[in-house]
């Protein structure tokens, strides 16, 4: 899989999902974060300070033990 592209939610099963950016004002100091949200079912992976690894963290999964169920998130290689 091309890292540009996104993983459907692991929740609803949507393709509808999309890389936001958000910026945060502290003490007149600008933060840019990202994150990847369903549009669908209103999940949404963790704030990132980039991009690019805002899209990988979306794209982690586990292992399907049984086959049959969609696995969930879990943390399978350090960022």
């Amino acid at each position: 899989m091309n890292q540009n592209q996104l993983q459907p939610c692991p929740f609803c099963g949507s393709k509808d999902v999309k890389l936001e950016e958000v910026f945060y004002v502290r003490d007149n100091k600008t933060e840019r974060r990202w994150f990847v949200g369903c549009e669908t079912c209103g999940s949404r992976g963790g704030e990132q300070g980039s991009s690019m690894k805002a899209k990988k963290v979306w794209n982690m999964r586990c292992e399907v033990l049984d086959g049959k169920e969609p696995g969930v998130w879990v943390k399978k290689e350090k960022i």
